[in-house]
């Protein structure tokens, strides 16, 4: 498999683990991972905080897998930055799909529908990188990435 295939395979993991074990995945979801010195000693908060470590290193090196072999653009970003972002976006629409069903059924939409679309949406923007929205900025430059088009006015320093 490529990288690329691997994270979505990854993707579809995390919605299946959420379905078929709602419980665990509402734990996961209260879990509140503040403390980052917990991964010290034998505490249950480490071992989550441990655990949690170790899915990231899987999906950090599918990304990285990804880069190397051509399916993951380089210009998508950093592969430990991109991978929170995937499990931020991925958490969020599994919490949707399952919580938020009478507005999906308002809007015609499936929870499966939202979750693939989700999936397919993260799945073109890492194959194209930064191409798919010119309008983000990725740069190292002092300027934040702003969510929507810019607005005239002051740039980083790389003049993007």
């Amino acid at each position: 498999k490529t990288g690329l295939e691997q994270v979505v395979a990854m993707g579809h993991a995390y919605v299946a683990f959420a379905t078929e074990c709602p419980l665990q995945f509402e734990i996961l979801a209260r879990f509140e991972a503040t403390d980052a010195s917990a991964t010290v000693g034998g505490s249950n908060h480490g071992a989550c905080l441990a655990a949690g470590a170790r899915v990231h290193a899987l999906l950090t090196a599918a990304l990285e897998a990804g880069m190397s072999d051509g399916s993951v653009a380089r210009s998508a970003g950093s592969p430990s930055t991109i991978a929170l972002s995937l499990w931020a976006m991925t958490h969020g629409t599994i919490q949707v799909a399952s919580m938020k069903r009478a507005v999906l059924t308002q809007q015609g939409v499936t929870p499966q529908a939202l979750v693939e679309q989700t999936l397919r949406m993260a799945a073109l923007a890492l194959k194209r990188g930064a191409r798919c929205a010119p309008w983000l900025h990725a740069c190292s430059c002092s300027l934040a990435v702003p969510l929507w088009p810019r607005r005239p006015g002051p740039r980083g320093r790389c003049g993007q």
